[in-house]
Parts: structure tokens; sequence; C-alpha cells
């Protein structure tokens, strides 16, 4: 029988590098696309307008071309599923319309925190997020994290951004810590989503930081264990599952002392994860924890992911 010739299979080096500066593509490359900016540490000046020059179809709708150009989200979707709303200002849940605070606003005060908050004080000097984790945002962070689409990250960062609350705040912060992965799941996932979210972030707002711009460190708050899957469990078992998850890495301890951290995600749900990192970094001497989410899940007890 003659042997089927197969021809050898080439990855030009422009391919990757393409793949790596802007993060599409369907490669798998391991833990290292987390630091691939070492290689890459600014984007070209090309590529933010290289998405206006093709139609897309809206990720939600389904229009062609979505519009505005350049955007994966038509704006009649985002207009109708991304309106702003009150939101308490240490956990980031929308309040009643009664509390005074009116829809559309983006009010962060003692007066307009949330009754839980008041009664149970949380460790966070701060919390924010764009929208509500539902539909149609659950699919497309799913896509996000699970099927290597990081490239998410850019619009979900545009989406925060606009929040003019979240900006002093941010701009305050001495370093901007991403919620960590333990190494195994990097590895499985090949990238941090909110490292790449918090790198995002940073492009946007690198044009209007202060001359002590905070400082992004993906290299100081570390997941040590492995833990079970948090979206089956309630709060009390998310708490106890997260209780030593989270550690200080040695060679940052002693600079994190005073130190004003904002710490990254894409989901909160009941908020285990970023009280569980906030008290690692209290604990190790940090001043004050202050967080950013892309979305966050309208009452502690409804059934999501985190």
């Amino acid at each position: 029988m003659r042997k089927r010739r197969i021809a050898p299979q080439f990855s030009h080096p422009l391919r990757a590098a393409w793949r790596r500066a802007t993060g599409l593509g369907r490669s798998r490359v391991g833990a290292g696309r987390q630091y691939s900016d070492r290689m890459f540490p600014t984007r070209p000046a090309w590529l933010p307008s290289l998405g206006t020059c093709f139609p897309s179809g809206c990720a939600v709708c389904g229009r062609w071309p979505a519009l505005p150009a350049g955007k994966p989200v038509c704006g009649d979707c985002a207009q109708a599923f991304a309106a702003p709303v009150a939101r308490c200002p240490t956990c980031a849940l929308p309040l009643p319309p009664d509390t005074g605070a009116g829809a559309g606003t983006a009010t962060h005060t003692q007066t307009h925190t949330c009754t839980d908050c008041q009664t149970h004080p949380t460790l966070l000097a701060a919390c924010f997020a764009a929208v509500d984790y539902g539909y149609p945002w659950q699919s497309l962070i799913h896509r996000f994290k699970f099927a290597n689409e990081p490239a998410w990250a850019t619009w979900f960062a545009d989406m925060l951004w606009e929040q003019t609350a979240l900006r002093p705040v941010a701009r305050a912060c001495d370093w901007w810590l991403p919620i960590p992965l333990t190494r195994h799941r990097l590895g499985e996932r090949g990238y941090n989503q909110a490292w790449e979210l918090t790198k995002a972030i940073h492009r946007l707002a690198a044009g209007t930081m202060p001359a002590n711009a905070p400082t992004l460190r993906h290299d100081v708050l570390m997941k040590v264990t492995d833990t079970t899957a948090q979206h089956h469990l309630d709060r009390h078992a998310r708490l106890t599952n997260l209780r030593t998850a989270y550690a200080v890495h040695p060679n940052a301890a002693h600079a994190l002392a005073g130190k004003s951290v904002l710490l990254v995600d894409d989901v909160m749900t009941t908020g285990a994860t970023l009280h569980a990192a906030a008290r690692t970094l209290l604990h190790a001497g940090a001043a004050s924890v202050s967080a950013v989410v892309f979305a966050r899940t309208p009452a502690p007890e409804a059934d999501s992911a985190e």
C-alpha cells in the first residue's frame, strides 16, 4: 500500500506575533499568554483602529454591521442591557429605586450604601461594576473566560471606564492586582482573564494618569490551592472554600505595606473571592483594598459563576 504523504505544518512567526499582540485566534499558548506583554509592552498604534476597517455582527442580536463600527455589541443592545444603575459603593449591588440615588447615576457615597453593608461592613473600601450578571453578558463572559477569547477584555474595559466614579478611585490606588488563578488552572486556560482585564483598563486610563501612576502587579497575590468550583456553593460554603486560598508572595510582602490596592476581576457573585483576597492583602499590610468587576450578580443568593 502506498503511504500517504502528509505535508508539514509551519507556524509563521508573524502569525504567532499577531496572536500574542491581539489575543485573537484559537491557538493555545499555555501559561505564557499572561506574560506576553513582556514581548509586547505596548500595543501597536494602529491596532485599536483596525476593527473600524472591517464590519462585524453584533454578538448579542446578530445585527450586521454592528454600529458603532469596531464594537462587538451594537449600540442598541448596549443601551438595552447595560443601562447605568445606582449601586452600593462597597458591594456594587443595585440599589432599590427608593434609596434616593436615581437610576443611571454612579453615586458612591455612604448615604446610598445598601442595608446589608450598613449592618455588616465589608473589607472593601469601594466596589464598582459595569453590568448585572445575566443575559446577555453571561454568555459573553463565558466566551471571555473559557472559549479562548481574551480580546473581550478591551470592550469590557471600555464599559467599566465609562463610570466616572471609578476613575478617581482607580487613579488614587498604588497597585492594580488581578484576582489570580492557580498554576494548574492558568495552564489549562492559557491566560488569566482578570489580568487581561486589568491591562485593558490600564491602557484606557494611561493618558489621564497622574505622575505617580498606579503599578500593575501580577506577582503579588497568589492563589495557592485549587478550590472547589464556586458556582456550586452557597455564600457560607464559598467563604469556607476560600479561607486559605490566597497568599501574598514573600518577595512582595515588604513593598505591600501601606499600599492602596485595586483588585480586578470579571464577575462578583457573593463577594467571597474578593473578600478572601482583600483579607489576605490587609493582613499583609495593605492600607486599603478596593475592587472593580465587569459584572455583578444582582442578589447574593443568585446562582451564578464567579
